[in-house]
């Protein structure tokens, strides 16, 4: 018992090794709807409101788990859309962010929610959980116009779909991806975009696509 309690103590050790602290600034910033003006001179990480910048409205109990499938401890886990990173509360109560450099995680789970991590576009919660193929959204906090004369920027909450498929390759999701990743399906997928009217950026039609997709792999992966 003693000797994996040390090893866990060991693992969580390492993993606070590659992590750095996060920026604190004491700043203002005006919300103009969806949008969030960041007065000149001023910057966003403290300024714009937790509910805007994290996902979660306070850290939650999670894990990281490395590429070998290696576990941390349950720690205290947020993401942040403005650094696009996850966020953790170490025993010390500091809070910390992801060294992103040191490629050490490939999933976080964060209470129910699972994120997979691709080493291009970040985290990506997956909001489809059966089959093959998965819908997966990456949500960040995006620069939306900016003011050159007096250096003001709005910030918007944006969030880009992706298929994630065998071997975590990440595809837009667009007809051609389908078409590759259901090669002897092109007809039946094409009927069904069309008879539903499939929005691709919109997540409900996304999961009823994919759903439907692979329901037609009879549980095969596609990809293989």
């Amino acid at each position: 018992m003693q000797k994996a309690f040390q090893s866990r103590t060991q693992l969580f050790a390492k993993i606070e090794a590659l992590l750095f602290g996060a920026l604190i600034f004491s700043l203002t910033a005006y919300s103009q709807g969806s949008t969030y003006l960041i007065k000149a001179g001023k910057h966003p990480a403290k300024v714009l409101p937790d509910t805007v910048q994290f996902q979660y409205p306070d850290f939650q109990k999670g894990m990281l788990v490395l590429p070998m499938g290696e576990k941390s401890p349950v720690i205290l886990l947020n993401y942040n859309l403005l650094y696009a990173t996850i966020q953790l509360i170490n025993e010390n109560g500091d809070t910390l962010a992801l060294d992103e450099s040191a490629n050490i995680v490939e999933y976080v789970r964060i209470e129910s929610d699972l994120y997979f991590r691709d080493h291009k576009e970040g985290y990506c919660l997956i909001v489809s959980k059966e089959g093959p193929i998965k819908v997966v959204v990456r949500f960040k906090l995006n620069i939306v116009r900016l003011f050159l004369q007096n250096e003001d920027v709005y910030f918007r909450k944006d969030y880009d779909y992706f298929f994630l498929a065998q071997k975590n390759k990440l595809f837009k999701p667009t007809k051609t991806s389908l078409h590759k990743l259901y090669p002897e399906h092109k007809k039946a997928i094409q009927i069904f975009i069309s008879e539903n009217n499939v929005n691709f950026g919109n997540e409900s039609d996304l999961t009823t696509l994919i759903s439907y997709c692979n329901s037609l792999t009879s549980g095969t992966n596609p990809t293989e």
